[in-house]
């Protein structure tokens, strides 16, 4: 049998299958490291950006970016999973930037 609720919470909140993953791996990071604020990377496909053709090009366009998440204990983890999907939305806009805009963006 299959239990729905986790999805159906993550469906009320409004929150993505890719923030929560992100969330996981930076839950990860902060336990790990001992540290309140991580960067993780944040693959993205790189095909979002609306040039002329990019159906077309063969090959992976795949984009890193760096995704900031900070976490302290006590923190809301609903209202954090959202701040983290923001960051991620954020993040793609910019996703064929240069890569100084990209360091200026994350606030490493």
């Amino acid at each position: 049998m299959r239990d729905d609720r986790p999805q159906q919470r993550q469906r009320r909140h409004g929150l993505t299958a890719a923030t929560l993953l992100h969330g996981a791996w930076a839950q990860v990071l902060h336990r790990r490291t001992g540290s309140a604020d991580v960067v993780l990377g944040a693959v993205s496909s790189g095909r979002e950006v609306g040039f002329a053709g990019v159906g077309e090009v063969c090959g992976p366009l795949l984009v890193t970016l760096p995704l900031r998440s900070t976490w302290t204990a006590g923190d809301d983890a609903i209202a954090w999973l959202g701040a983290l999907q923001r960051r991620l939305a954020l993040l793609r806009e910019h996703g064929q930037a240069p890569l100084r805009s990209e360091e200026h963006t994350s606030e490493l």
